[in-house]
């Protein structure tokens, strides 16, 4: 029996406290909110994370102004994300001016929008599940989102092969010869192309199940199907079996239509349940998240195939 072991992160959306900011001029400053994420080059095969470029965020605010932010790319959390910008606030007070550059801070709710964003001029997409606005009031300061964003950009592919030179220098491949894409390291028929294709680790043996997917994200307060990326390639869905190990907090990890009993189909699943690779596919997999402030934290399980 062929079996791998998988912590895989769930992250939710949460706040970070931050230090007050000082009072400047004749407004009276707020602590900013900030965004931060991945940047993702979505135009390859494989998407890649980019870290470099100017980042400008134009936000429509809640009295219709535009104002625009900027910021440099640059590897952030260790190489995890690639920006960090933070919103400028200050509090709307009897006779004091807002500032100009920022987003007012009020005493009740105004949402703002995304207006657009662009990095090196070129458009970037929003990805879900980040929203097109957020909301700004005192209650809510200090606010922290996780915005991640999509850019139709391609990487870069030196020798031509057909495999991005990122992916090459992470998997000791030389990329500046295009006769590798057709080496298979282990014997498994898998070629290095093939394996880019499909985001598949060339020097593992592509007939052990592995997961690929390494982070979720979920709506907090929503239901959100878990559907971690597993591949084998000589073993079908029904035969790939997940044993729980741990469970996420904040919530309840369920199996659709597990029951007979029509009034309570879903099976609350505990360490030790076991589902298959099948389920996945059909979204029977679901994290109902409490609403809580508790991180999630981890799903972790082990997968095997029955060999």
């Amino acid at each position: 029996m062929k079996t791998r072991q998988l912590l895989l992160q769930i992250v939710a959306a949460a706040g970070l406290a931050l230090a007050a900011a000082p009072v400047r001029g004749q407004s009276v400053s707020e602590p900013p909110t900030v965004f931060y994420g991945k940047v993702l080059g979505t135009g390859s095969a494989q998407p890649f994370l980019v870290t470099d470029g100017e980042l400008a965020w134009t936000i429509q605010r809640h009295d219709g102004t535009a104002v625009t932010l900027r910021t440099r790319l640059f590897a952030l959390g260790e190489g995890l994300y690639s920006y960090r910008l933070e919103v400028p606030h200050s509090a709307i007070a009897l006779g004091l001016p807002s500032d100009p550059g920022g987003v007012p801070m009020p005493p009740t709710p105004e949402v703002n929008v995304h207006a657009s964003v662009t990095v090196d001029g070129q458009r970037a997409t929003l990805l879900g599940p980040a929203p097109s606005a957020f909301t700004a009031e005192q209650i809510l300061r200090t606010a922290t989102h996780r915005l991640d964003l999509g850019l139709d950009r391609e990487a870069a592919d030196s020798d031509g092969d057909g495999i991005a030179d990122w992916w090459e220098d992470a998997h000791g491949l030389d990329k500046q010869d295009a006769a590798d894409a057709a080496r298979d390291a282990n014997g498994d028929g898998i070629t290095a192309l093939a394996a880019y294709l499909r985001g598949l680790d060339p020097a593992r043996d592509a007939r052990v199940p592995a997961v690929l997917t390494t982070e979720l994200v979920v709506y907090p307060a929503g239901t959100t199907a878990i559907l971690p990326d597993t591949t084998d390639i000589d073993t079908p869905p029904e035969q790939i079996v997940y044993t729980l190990t741990g469970l996420p907090a904040g919530g309840t990890l369920s199996l659709r239509q597990a029951n007979p009993d029509p009034a309570h189909p879903d099976r609350v699943l505990v360490p030790g349940a076991q589902f298959t690779h099948a389920d996945v596919l059909r979204g029977r997999l679901v994290f109902d998240h409490d609403g809580s402030g508790k991180p999630p934290g981890a799903l972790a399980f082990a997968v095997h195939d029955g060999d």
